[in-house]
């Protein structure tokens, strides 16, 4: 059998002083294992923040997408409303040119009118000079 001798001074010595350094490097690595936990809570809580973000970002996009969207929609219709009006112009204006000629026509015809009613007063002037001369000769002859 082997007999176990007892330790020296020394040794124990030796044996205390590696059991208080292995505490004080497992109470090292305990500080660096919690410092470590914290900052994976941190990133976490980071990581948490971001998702947030980007989320809130994506539905920024998204919104910015609709409103391009709807101003691309309301250019189409602007641009459809300025042919509309343009080709409204257009028949303005050749519906004006037409009510200038038929005013131009209606002018021509008044004075053609006026210039027969001219004559018309004339002949009848004439006439009833005529006739007045007629029965003016015919009572003069009684």
């Amino acid at each position: 059998m082997t007999t176990i001798e007892p330790l020296s001074e020394e040794q124990i010595l030796q044996l205390v002083n590696t059991c208080h350094h292995l505490a004080m490097v497992h109470v090292d690595i305990t500080k660096k294992i919690d410092d470590l936990i914290k900052q994976v809570y941190q990133i976490e809580h980071h990581q948490g923040l971001m998702a947030h973000a980007q989320t809130s970002f994506l539905t920024i996009f998204e919104k910015i997408e609709q409103q391009q969207e709807k101003l691309i929609d309301a250019q189409e219709i602007l641009t459809s409303n300025q042919a509309n009006l343009a080709n409204a112009v257009k028949q303005l204006a050749d519906s004006q040119l037409q009510l200038t000629r038929f005013v131009e026509r209606l002018d021509d015809k008044l004075s053609s009118t006026s210039a027969a009613m001219e004559r018309s007063d004339r002949i009848l002037d004439y006439l009833v000079r005529q006739k007045n001369t007629t029965t003016d000769s015919s009572d003069s002859q009684d």
